[in-house]
């Protein structure tokens, strides 16, 4: 289930908190991330948070399809670094994919 559009549009449109020189606060930046997110499956952070951690999440579903968990890994950028996000971002999904399995989740074909 995704967050409604007006919902998103209202959180969007309120200024946008800055962690880091990396964190994205644009919001046309952040709705192309989103965008990306829900094709791939998965989400990226790239030293937004803190600096030199990188990460990846992806959500897990239940039996109605209800995002009702979400599963991440995140390491030191020096070890988690941009070129190896897809490799732990396989791993991720893998894992969100069984534990939605087990609640019942039916994944579309």
């Amino acid at each position: 289930m995704r967050l409604p559009e007006p919902e998103l549009e209202s959180r969007l449109a309120a200024p946008l908190e800055s962690y880091t020189p990396r964190t994205v606060t644009d919001p046309g930046t952040l709705w192309a991330q989103l965008e990306r997110a829900r094709t791939d499956g998965c989400a990226y952070s790239v030293e937004e948070l803190d600096r030199g951690l990188n990460a990846v999440a992806a959500p897990v579903f239940s039996f109605n399809g209800q995002v009702v968990a979400a599963l991440s890994a995140s390491g030191p950028s020096f070890r988690l670094t941009e070129q190896r996000l897809p490799e732990a971002s396989t791993v991720v999904q893998a894992a969100t994919e069984k534990i939605s399995d087990r609640l019942g989740h039916l994944r579309r074909t």
